[in-house]
C-alpha cells in the first residue's frame, strides 16, 4: 500500500524518510497513517494482534501499523533513538557542598555581666573596630601604649572622615577572673546586636579569638555570619610605619564606601 491518495500528513512522514508501509492484510481506514482525522491514542490498545503471528524482528522491514500512532506523531517518529537515549539518561544532580556548621550564639541574658555592661555602654554601629587589647583598653586599665592607641585611634577616624554612628568599638576579649578570655559566641552576638556589617581587625593575635574557621592573614577579608571582615597590621606596627598606615587607609576608604553613606 503506497501513499495514496496524497495528504499533508503523508508530506510530513515522507519528509522523515518514510514511503512505504507494509502490512499482511487490509489495515482499517481508522487506523491508516495517512488518515488526517486518525483515532484517539488511545484506540490502538482496543485492537489486539492476531494469535499465531511471529514477533517482529529488528532487520525486519515491516511496520505494525496498529502500534504507529502510539509515536506520537510524525516528529516523534523522526527521532527514536534520541528519546531511547533520554529515557535511559539518569538526571544530573549538582554535587552537594557540606555548608560548615556555626557554633551557636550565646543568648544575651546568658551572657557574663561583665559582657552585658559593655553592650550597653557601646553605640550602634555599621563597622566594628576590635583588637587584641580593646577590652582592656574600654575599662580604662592603664597598659603599655594605651595613650599611643588612642591618638592612633583619633588619628584614623579623622582621616576616614564618615558620618557620625558610622564606626562602633566592640572587643574579641574581655577579662575573666584577672585574665584576658576570649568569647567568640558572644563577639558575634554582639556584633548582630550592634547592627555591624563590618568588621575592622587589627592585629593578628585579634583573629584567632574571633572564631573563625580558617586563618585570616592581615591585608585579606572574609565573610563569617553575613559580616564582611578585613584583617590589618596591629596598632603598634601602624604607629610605627607611615607607609603601612597609608596603605591600610586606603584600603579601608575603599571598603567602606559602601558602609559609610
Amino acid at each position: 500500500m503506497a501513499f495514496a491518495p496524497v495528504s499533508p500528513l503523508s508530506v510530513l512522514w515522507r519528509g522523515h524518510g518514510l514511503r512505504c508501509l507494509l502490512q499482511e492484510e487490509d489495515v482499517p481506514p481508522e487506523f491508516s497513517l495517512i488518515v488526517q482525522n486518525g483515532p484517539p491514542r488511545t484506540a490502538p490498545a482496543q485492537r489486539s494482534m492476531p494469535r499465531g503471528r511471529p514477533p517482529m524482528r529488528g532487520g525486519d522491514a515491516r511496520v505494525n501499523a496498529q502500534q504507529a500512532p502510539r509515536t506520537g506523531g510524525p516528529a516523534a517518529a523522526g527521532r527514536p533513538a534520541q528519546a531511547k537515549s533520554r529515557e535511559k539518561t539518569p538526571p544530573r544532580t549538582a554535587p552537594s557542598a557540606a555548608a560548615p556548621s556555626l557554633p551557636p550564639l550565646t543568648p544575651q541574658e546568658d551572657w557574663p555581666a561583665l559582657w552585658r555592661e559593655r553592650l550597653n555602654a557601646t553605640r550602634r554601629g555599621r563597622v566594628a573596630w576590635t583588637y587584641a587589647r580593646l577590652g582592656q583598653d574600654l575599662l580604662g586599665e592603664k597598659t603599655e601604649g594605651l595613650d599611643d592607641r588612642r591618638a592612633f585611634i583619633g588619628r584614623l577616624l579623622r582621616d576616614m572622615n564618615h558620618p557620625a554612628g558610622t564606626h562602633t568599638f566592640w572587643p574579641v576579649c574581655l577579662p575573666v577572673e584577672g585574665a584576658m578570655t576570649p568569647a567568640p559566641e558572644i563577639f558575634w552576638s554582639g556584633i548582630a546586636l550592634l547592627g555591624a556589617r563590618f568588621v575592622m581587625v587589627f592585629g593578628e593575635d585579634a583573629v584567632p579569638p574571633l572564631g573563625l574557621p580558617a586563618p585570616l592573614p592581615v591585608f585579606q577579608q572574609a565573610m563569617w555570619r553575613g559580616v564582611l571582615i578585613s584583617t590589618f597590621p596591629g596598632v603598634d606596627t601602624l604607629l610605627r610605619d607611615e607607609a603601612n598606615y597609608t596603605a591600610m587607609l586606603s584600603m579601608v576608604r575603599e571598603k567602606l564606601r559602601r558602609f559609610a553613606r
